[in-house]
């Protein structure tokens, strides 16, 4: 299905919002259709949401209520036979091996999004986020076409702020959640990458909160709702 490739293209990139939170719906979709017309398993689409797992294993739902992918499909909507070409074929097995690998891949992304927060927190303390400049520019001789490119470049701030936020946010849920429910104890390297990803998560929004007046809906509303609508819709 074209929505679930887009998924599974998009998930994990700097383009990736809520991607999670629609493959969840469009399991439950799919698991409506089962229950409708029981007749039709639409196998392939089963298997391709099963190996969305190596991607992502375990999906929020609500706080702390998060869905395996593979115990989903395999209670909620099993086929009549497992498929033998599955791709991970043993879930409990990937599952573990997933636990294990998830330290050295977070150590590596929470550097890389705390590198992207020291960048992005420069801007942000920069004359980007200044009113008195934005209100000084000369439109006689810049003309409006530099006020908009200003409140354009305040838009990408802003949605990169709220990327690193959802980012990190993610990486945290998952560690925690996967560790405490497979009953893995966390590394004191990885435990102190974590620390580092919660102070980031909180100073990026302690910076979007102290920098509210850059963002003022009457000058950036209609590319606020243009630009970061779907984020705004996340539930974080």
């Amino acid at each position: 299905m074209a929505k679930l490739r887009d998924i599974n293209e998009h998930m994990g990139s700097k383009y990736d919002i809520n991607e999670d939170r629609k493959l969840l719906e469009m399991m439950c979709t799919y698991s409506l259709f089962r229950k409708l017309y029981p007749s039709e398993d639409l196998k392939a689409v089963w298997k391709d949401m099963w190996a969305m797992q190596k991607k992502i294993p375990i999906i929020e739902a609500h706080s702390f209520v998060f869905v395996y992918i593979c115990i989903f499909l395999m209670r909620v909507c099993p086929l009549d036979r497992k498929p033998g070409s599955l791709d991970p074929k043993d879930e409990r097995q990937f599952i573990s091996q997933y636990v294990v690998a998830l330290g050295t891949n977070l150590n590596a992304e929470i550097a890389s999004q705390y590198t992207k927060f020291c960048v992005w927190l420069s801007r942000m303390e920069s004359v980007a986020t200044s009113n008195t400049v934005l209100r000084n520019v000369d439109r006689k001789k810049q003309g409006l076409s530099a006020v908009q490119e200003r409140v354009d470049d305040r838009i990408s701030l802003f949605c990169e702020g709220f990327n690193t936020i959802m980012k990190l946010y993610k990486l945290l849920y998952l560690c925690f959640m996967l560790h405490i429910n497979e009953e893995k104890s966390i590394s004191k390297s990885l435990l102190g990458k974590l620390v580092l990803a919660i102070e980031t998560v909180k100073a990026s929004a302690y910076i979007l909160r102290k920098k509210a007046e850059a963002f003022d809906t009457m000058i950036l509303s209609k590319t606020l709702a243009r630009d970061i609508s779907h984020v705004l819709k996340t539930n974080i």
